[in-house]
């Protein structure tokens, strides 16, 4: 009798197994089955062009037949524009038009266009940081040109998915300096922050050389139909001169002006974006932009990068530069004054310096040489940063350094902190800067 029972309970057991283990598992062919998701990678922001919605979202999808693919020749993203209401309203209407759920796990980069981030994102940041699947790491990029343009050109040239070249954002902050490391979870900790102010990545498009070829080839083409049609030739004439004026365009709606504004670098490959310089904030509202050199002196000061490279001029050495590599070795030393109603701002600057340019009208052996060097850097240096804390505080008005958490040291209660108004009294600041460079010789090639 008991190994009857025992018996029917190892039954029961067994089909209870077997209906658990269908139950678990009916999720997978359900709607989060892989063929029934899509993963979006990027997304973009726009103005809407339809005066129904206010905005016009962009989400870049990975092709779920690249996910396992080592290299593919094919484009392995698509982008797809939808106006809407709100970007919880745009997710909604996405998921019906395609049919499939958004994921956004994978999201790597969230784009805003600058005409769209001069109103304002907070509403926007609140929204994708109550979304649980889009990570605090991804980064804010704010465009100079539509969103939905900029993530169209970023097609990967080196790296094989579009994935991995997003990923390298942080990287190339870190030793360049052109640009900074802004993800999602620290703009929204500076953005719900009083006294704190934002930065984000600043990104362009422009001309890449496939269209500087097709263009070329365009205008041949051109040429050699006019040349079969002389009936039409003043006809010909007038579009010859408009091909060669739309090769000369950049391929980012007519922004290549406002690019120039942060950069003068000119480049020229097959991906058809770049992020040099660092786009400022106040409060939630971009309100300009860092050039490449400013965006060096930003990093600097705040104490964000490993290394950079940066020509010195000097009028002495063939032509009038140095390429000098700054290298972090000591944390910035900043005291603030706060005794008067326009703060004193004392920073102190140490780095060693490796002289990259190796030349030989010039002794890297004699001690004199390399002080002279590192007086020359030591400068120039400390001419740049001033001159760009001059900006952040006259121009911008915006304290993206964060000196209110050092300047906070002085007050015994918060009430005296908010009585202050550091954000009124940053604009009069002034600025002391110090600049410790140690050139180290051993680094470069000696004379015997």
């Amino acid at each position: 009798m008991s190994s009857n029972i025992i018996t029917i309970i190892k039954i029961v057991l067994l089909l209870a197994l077997i209906i658990f283990t269908f139950w678990g598992f009916s999720s997978s062919y359900s709607s989060h089955n892989i063929d029934n998701i899509v993963h979006v990678v990027a997304i973009g922001i726009d103005k809407s062009d339809n005066e129904q919605h206010n905005m016009k979202v962009s989400f870049q999808f990975l092709k779920n037949s690249t996910l396992g693919e080592s290299s593919s020749s094919e484009t392995s993203s698509i982008v797809t524009s939808i106006n809407a209401n709100t970007f919880n309203h745009a997710i909604s209407l996405m998921n019906s038009y395609i049919g499939k759920e958004l994921n956004f796990s994978h999201c790597k980069v969230i784009v805003f266009s600058k005409d769209f981030a001069t109103d304002g994102i907070s509403t926007e940041i609140y929204n994708m940081m109550n979304n649980e699947q889009i990570r605090p790491s991804t980064n804010i990029v704010i465009s100079t040109s539509k969103a939905n343009t900029y993530l169209k050109n970023s097609n990967p040239n080196i790296e094989k998915l579009v994935t991995n070249y997003y990923d390298t954002f942080e990287l190339t902050s870190n030793f360049t300096g052109y640009s900074t490391d802004t993800t999602l979870g620290t703009f929204y900790s500076k953005l719900i922050c009083s006294d704190c102010n934002n930065t984000a990545i600043l990104g362009r498009t422009f001309e890449t050389s496939s269209d500087s070829e097709n263009s070329s080839d365009k205008s041949e083409s051109q040429n050699n139909k006019n040349s079969n049609n002389s009936s039409e030739s003043s006809n010909s004439e007038k579009s010859n001169s408009e091909s060669e004026s739309k090769a000369g365009q950049s391929s980012n709606d007519g922004s290549n002006s406002e690019n120039n504004e942060a950069s003068s670098l000119d480049i020229l490959g097959e991906r058809g974006t770049q992020n040099i310089g660092i786009a400022v904030f106040r409060e939630d509202k971009y309100i300009g932009q860092l050039s490449d050199t400013e965006s060096i002196c930003h990093m600097l000061v705040t104490n964000n990068i490993d290394s950079c490279t940066i020509a010195v001029p000097i009028e002495e050495y063939p032509d009038n530069t140095l390429d000098i590599r700054i290298i972090n070795y000591k944390n910035n030393v900043i005291k603030i004054d706060t005794s008067s109603d326009e703060p004193h701002i004392s920073i102190t600057l140490h780095y060693n310096a490796k002289i990259l340019d190796i030349r030989e009208d010039i002794d890297y052996s004699d001690p004199s040489v390399i002080d002279e060097i590192s007086n020359k850097v030591e400068s120039y240096l400390k001419e740049q940063i001033d001159s760009y804390l001059i900006k952040t505080s006259r121009e911008f008005k915006s304290d993206i350094v964060g000196f209110n958490k050092y300047a906070k040291s002085n007050f015994l209660t918060i009430n005296e902190w908010k009585n202050y108004n550091w954000g009124s009294k940053y604009e009069n600041a002034n600025f002391s800067v110090n600049v410790a460079i140690n050139t180290n010789s051993r680094l470069l090639f000696t004379k015997r």
